[in-house]
């Protein structure tokens, strides 16, 4: 059906994809017919720019980041779940804080007071304040992503697709980190 999905396969998946899906996995609790979602999870869907939930479940308790977008009639019943606090799948940011260790990571990972994108390694000074930004997906392949930045300042790109090793990055054809 061509949904992207935060699943994978386990021969292709990263560590840090491993510990996402823990993480999300571990926050979700299913009964009979609802299911439950823990803010942590929530969260990680969110920065992972997961934007719907399809599932056979019902949520069990009303959610604001989670709204009911549809639902089949026929059997089986599948309910549609938008997630109203998803990141984009790319935006620009000078809101973030360094995680150097699995535990530093998943701990900053399931604060849900923690707004701040989370990077493996300090790359560039930034300004405190917002950026004024626009960023627009102008190709989004398989193999490769293209984008459109418009900014006033330096500020950290923020693309939400897992990293694989062996990935590059290029700003107008030149490599950068």
């Amino acid at each position: 059906w061509n949904i992207p999905s935060v699943d994978f396969y386990a021969g292709t998946a990263t560590r840090r994809a491993e510990i996402f899906k823990r993480l999300i996995d571990s926050g979700i609790k299913i009964d009979d017919q609802n299911f439950t979602i823990s803010p942590e999870s929530a969260k990680i869907l969110s920065l992972a720019s997961a934007r719907f939930i399809i599932t056979p479940y019902k949520l069990a308790t009303p959610s604001a980041v989670f709204s009911l977008l549809a639902s089949t009639s026929d059997q089986p019943t599948f309910f549609v779940y938008q997630n109203n606090q998803a990141r984009p799948h790319a935006y620009l940011t000078n809101n973030f804080k360094i995680a150097t260790t699995i535990k530093d990571l998943t701990e900053k990972l399931i604060n849900p007071d923690e707004d701040a994108t989370i990077v493996e390694e300090n790359l560039i000074d930034l300004p405190i304040s917002t950026p004024s930004v626009s960023v627009h997906v102008t190709k989004n392949l398989d193999l490769e992503v293209d984008l459109e930045v418009q900014t006033n300042q330096r500020s950290l790109l923020i693309l939400t697709d897992s990293y694989y090793p062996g990935w590059r990055a290029y700003l107008d054809k030149i490599p950068v980190k």
